[in-house]
Order: structure tokens, then sequence, then C-alpha cells
């Protein structure tokens, strides 16, 4: 029987007394939980322990009941409680996210990759260039010779400008 049907779907667990996640350590510790259920909810699951006769929820610092964004986070929490084994209750999911999407995040890894693969570029075209300089393809120019060949270029180029205004 899920929990929908017994009456404990999402709306159910603010009527239950919510577990503080050090209680429930505690509880699993002393062999007193008896069955853990992630219950799948809108966008999400939240934990059920069954303590003797009585269901309680996984709760938040701030009252509410905790979410989980996926079965594995669910799992991992669950893990390092102590909690062996749990049963998922799906009736009630759907599928959604629990928290808004985090356009930063992506605008983040999008420049991250461009950073990558313009450094990757980068460092091919560096290293191109010192095998040709050793192959003798390419010349090797001292940075004094390009530097006056640059600023005496930029001269004549300003010189120009003036003449012509």
């Amino acid at each position: 029987m899920s929990y929908a049907e017994t009456g404990l779907a999402f709306s159910g667990f603010r009527q239950t007394q919510l577990l503080k996640l050090e209680t429930l350590r505690e509880l699993v510790t002393a062999a007193s939980v008896k069955l853990v259920t992630l219950v799948g909810q809108k966008d999400g699951y939240a934990v059920m322990a069954s303590i003797g006769m009585k269901q309680r929820a996984l709760g938040t610092k701030g009252g509410d009941v905790r979410m989980f964004s996926s079965v594995d986070a669910a799992a991992k929490v669950q893990r390092d409680i102590g909690v062996q084994q749990f049963q998922i209750d799906l009736t009630g999911y759907e599928s959604g996210r629990l928290r808004p999407g985090r356009p930063d995040t992506v605008r983040a890894a999008k420049q991250a990759a461009e950073a990558v693969a313009h450094s990757r570029w980068f460092h091919e075209e560096v290293s191109r260039t010192f095998d040709a300089v050793k192959r003798g393809d390419e010349p090797l120019l001292d940075s004094d010779v390009m530097w006056n060949e640059f600023t005496g270029t930029s001269e004549q180029l300003d010189e120009t400008q003036r003449a012509g205004h």
C-alpha cells in the first residue's frame, strides 16, 4: 500500500511530527527505525521513517518537510546516517524541478568551456610555432627588432593621419 493510499500524501506530512536529521541518525543507530521510505512528490522525494507505530517525515531546520531533488541525493543522506535499505513509493511522484534553474551557473559553465577551448588552441599554436622554429620553417625574431618595426610603423601611420587632416 502506498503512502498516498494511506492518506499520508505530501499534505499529510505537514500533520506529522518532523524529525531532525540528527534525531533520525540516533534512531537508526538504536535500531528503532523499522522502515525508511522515499515518498515521491511533485518535483522530488520526501523521507518517511516508520518508528514503532508512527510515521515521521524528515524535516528541515526551518520546520518544513525536507525534499530531495533525486533518489541519489536522498540515498546519499540515508547512507550517511546509517540506513542500509529503504523503499521507494512513486505513487505521488511528478517529474519536474524542485528548485528553479540557475542561468548564472549555466553561463559560468559555458564561459569555462570556452576558456578551456581557447587555452587548448593557444597551446597548440605555441607548440606548432615552436616546432616550426626548431625545423627552421619559421624565423626566430628578436623582440627589440619587432618592437622597433612596430613603433616605426605606428609613427608612420600617425604622420600619414596628421598629413591627411
